[in-house]
């Protein structure tokens, strides 16, 4: 082989590599987006049904229109993430719904301007809409939770459950669903992911074709020009 072209080779090589292993990964993300926007398609068409007081399984909920009982313990309130509303930003209310015979149900209640202590804590039995969640453990870029004020930035369930003293609660979140003068201001609809992932693989694998097509070029012409 040419000294110039296997040189080379130990850089085309793993450039190679790397870019059809990047248009692969987005192939796997694109059928897992694909998959939830299902999910969320078939939730948002089906009518609410009532939350059971026990989970099998938590991912065969997710998504699902939820209707739950019971009493909210705002004496452990909390809350998750960072939002921005028209011009406010804060983060979201998270509250225990107790339910007498069955655990606990983490309910995302809705958005609140930061700082704000001002929202609504309703007493007694209430009823809650929403759509389930089937939580999350947050990525490598997640802030780290702040036990102390419980303020969370990943809906990690049993790290809350036991940062609020619950001995039970459900394997999901039950994010409340309402009109947007409620404080807190409770989402609209189940989310509507982007799904990009398509164009992203098209991305990486049209680079490998070209880094491909660069390198037989020039390889073509290294091998005549050395004749």
């Amino acid at each position: 082989m040419n000294p110039k072209i296997r040189r080379a080779l130990f850089a085309v090589v793993p450039a190679l590599v790397l870019l059809l292993g990047l248009g692969t990964w987005q192939v796997q993300r694109l059928s897992w987006k694909q998959g939830m926007i299902a999910s969320i398609a078939a939730g948002e068409a089906a009518a609410p049904v009532p939350l059971p007081a026990t989970i099998a399984d938590a991912n065969a909920l997710a998504f699902r229109r939820l209707v739950a009982e019971g009493s909210f313990d705002h004496s452990k309130e909390s809350y998750y993430g960072a939002a921005v509303r028209g011009r406010d930003g804060g983060p979201f209310v998270l509250t225990p719904l107790l339910r007498p015979g069955a655990p606990a149900v983490l309910v995302l209640r809705g958005f609140v301007r930061e700082g704000s202590t001002t929202h609504d804590r309703p007493e007694g039995v209430v009823t809650v809409t929403g759509f389930a969640h089937p939580g999350s453990q947050g990525g490598f870029f997640t802030p780290e939770a702040n036990l102390a004020t419980r303020r969370f930035f990943a809906l990690d369930i049993p790290l809350i459950a036991r940062a609020m003293g619950l001995d039970s609660v459900a394997p999901i979140v039950l994010v409340a669903l309402g009109p947007p003068d409620q404080r807190p201001m409770p989402e609209q609809a189940l989310p509507k992911p982007a799904n990009p992932h398509l164009g992203y693989a098209i991305t990486w694998f049209g680079l490998a074709l070209a880094l491909l097509a660069v390198f037989g070029v020039w390889a073509r012409r290294t091998l005549q020009e050395d004749a």
